[in-house]
């Protein structure tokens, strides 16, 4: 939330980026009815969510407490939220299309700032998803 900019102000609220709850806003859809679904995913099977640095931790924490007081328990539970939303990407089973860029694919660090990388890692997961959507429904996305 630091880096994405301040809190966004609609009428007497303010407003994070909802990946802050919901980095995969997998429950919220079920909840709302949906019964199958395409999860994008920006990370490769073989890699791990990047743990914050202490710094970035308790600096975030401060900003967060401050900033936008009614989202510090997101914040500081999120990585529980995760493992929700990943046991319900699970209960879904094969009721979910979750598209990963490939193994091969360049890792891009969340705070990377490196055009040339995040272009190059762009046009990969737009190859993957054609792909996978192609697979998936048996004609062509265009």
């Amino acid at each position: 939330p630091m880096v994405a900019g301040s809190p966004v102000a609609l009428g007497d609220s303010r407003f994070l980026d909802g990946g802050l709850t919901e980095s995969v806003p997998i429950r919220s859809a079920v909840q709302q009815g949906a019964t199958h679904a395409v999860v994008l995913r920006t990370r490769r099977l073989d890699e791990r969510s990047e743990s914050a640095p202490v710094v970035r931790s308790v600096v975030g924490d401060a900003y967060i407490r401050f900033a936008v007081p009614g989202a510090w328990r997101a914040w500081r539970d999120r990585g529980k939220q995760q493992a929700l939303e990943e046991a319900a990407i699970a209960e879904l089973g094969d009721r979910v299309l979750e598209i990963r860029p490939p193994l091969d694919a360049p890792t891009v660090p969340g705070s990377s700032r490196d055009t040339t990388l995040m272009t190059r890692a762009m046009a990969i997961g737009r190859t993957t998803a054609r792909a996978a959507l192609e697979q998936e429904v048996g004609v062509g996305t265009r």
